[in-house]
């Protein structure tokens, strides 16, 4: 009887042990790394065996088409504070964005290299019109992150899921990714709200007819994206580590790049991937890193980053930028439509207004918005009762057949903490209510007041 062959398995990374696999290669052939990081010597093999199983890398012509970017072969870089220095250096030779974004984006360079070692990564993007830099940004950025795979605003979604599943994770460096909510677009915008944490896969239905079967993709991976526009998406938005583009480059910036640019990069991946292969198995969340000035989104796609650094004065650059991100993400809440109704709740709280009828909570916020009219709403009191019921969930009553958020404790404490996520000013409203009162005494007074206006 014939032994049936095993099929040998295609992948790109493999840890057996303390032994790392790692593919790599150019156009002209592909392998692993195997790298003993006891000893930290590297041996260069186009497979191997483990058990009875073969390992091969993945069968296809993304590598040598240059679609995907490999290292190949790991370089020493002496320091970690080194290698910053050297990608640093490298990103500003080449790309006109100021000193704050410049490290931002050299550590998330590094970041994209150890992505699989944290269990949440951001997003590195760049917006601006056209002819802004936001490509050179991208190209530059891109061609020494991690599995880097180029795409463009025309490729269609089917290649990218199978892709980062294939590769196990691929840095998707996309240009103008200014996706809509609707068609295939949406898929991408599936890719964007799910990569960024593990354990989020996309669920799609493969095959055709009755073979069709659900399957689950996994697209956690770092990305590089550019945008003309920010994402009307606020919880998308705070995965991005953002920078816009001023669109006039210092004069020593090359217009095209030269064939060094090339060499630099190649060289920068292969030190990075001895990055990668000496510390994968060490680097870890630092919690004494988070900022306590920052939303938790934020500080979760922070952390990461902030725990690769040692040096403190870069951290304190960094910390610099990630509240400047934050106090963006405060701007564009603001003028979200749970922010203005939380706005105009907060001044009916210091006019001691009790009557939180959706149609005086729509008065007030035309008054804010200086609108003078009876007749036209910045917000109508059917959208306050929208959002209240999807977004605020404020208590309500009906009082003779008109809506009313409800004057109590936990509507008083819900619109607090509210206040806070949409960066409304934090106030204390029971005591807006009633200042002369407090504690148990002040709760009382507050139902009695309410089984008043009933």
């Amino acid at each position: 009887m014939k032994e049936k062959k095993t099929k040998p398995k295609q992948i790109s990374f493999l840890k057996d042990g303390s032994t790392i696999y790692e593919l790599v290669g150019d156009k002209k052939q592909l392998g692993f790394i195997k790298f003993d990081p006891i000893s930290e010597s590297a041996e260069f093999i186009q497979q191997f065996n483990l058990g009875n199983d073969i390992y091969i890398p993945p069968q296809n012509d993304l590598v040598s088409s240059r679609t995907i970017v490999l290292a190949e072969y790991p370089q020493e870089y002496g320091e970690i504070i080194n290698l910053f220095e050297s990608i640093k250096h490298y990103i500003y030779k080449y790309v006109d964005i100021p000193e704050t974004y410049l490290i931002v984006a050299t550590l998330y360079v590094m970041l994209t290299w150890i992505f699989d070692c944290f269990d949440v990564v951001p997003y590195l993007r760049a917006t601006g019109d056209f002819g802004t830099g936001k490509s050179r940004f991208l190209m530059t950025a891109g061609s020494i992150c991690y599995r880097a795979c180029f795409a463009g605003g025309a490729t269609t979604t089917s290649p990218i899921f199978r892709i980062i599943e294939i590769y196990q994770g691929v840095t998707l460096v996309f240009d103008e990714a200014d996706f809509k909510y609707s068609g295939a677009d949406s898929d991408m915008i599936k890719i964007l709200n799910c990569g960024y944490m593990r354990g989020m896969p996309v669920l799609r239905t493969e095959g055709d007819g009755d073979r069709r079967q659900p399957k689950g993709f996994n697209v956690y991976g770092p990305k590089i994206i550019a945008t003309r526009k920010p994402f009307t998406d606020i919880a998308l938005e705070s995965r991005c580590l953002t920078q816009v583009m001023a669109g006039k480059p210092r004069a020593d910036i090359p217009k095209h790049l030269p064939k060094e640019f090339y060499r630099e990069s190649a060289e920068l991946r292969n030190k990075l991937l001895m990055f990668r292969l000496k510390n994968y198995s060490s680097i870890e969340i630092d919690p004494s890193q988070e900022m306590k000035n920052l939303d938790p989104r934020v500080n979760q796609v922070a952390l990461p980053i902030l725990s690769i650094i040692q040096d403190d004065a870069v951290r304190d650059q960094v910390r610099a930028a990630l509240s400047s991100l934050q106090d963006s993400l405060n701007s564009l809440k603001q003028d979200e439509d749970p922010a203005l109704i939380l706005r105009a709740l907060v001044e009916m709280a210091k006019d001691k207004e009790m009557n939180l009828g959706f149609k005086e909570v729509a008065k007030k916020v035309n008054e804010i918005a200086g609108i003078d009219s009876d007749y036209h709403y910045a917000l109508s009191p059917s959208k306050i009762g929208r959002v209240n019921q999807s977004v605020l969930n404020l208590d309500t009553h009906k009082v003779n057949g008109r809506a009313r958020i409800k004057v109590s404790p936990s509507n008083l404490k819900k619109i607090s903490s509210l206040c806070q996520r949409y960066a409304v000013a934090d106030v204390d409203l029971v005591a807006l209510y009633y200042p002369e009162e407090n504690g148990s005494s002040r709760d009382k007074l507050l139902e009695n007041t309410q089984e008043a206006l009933l």
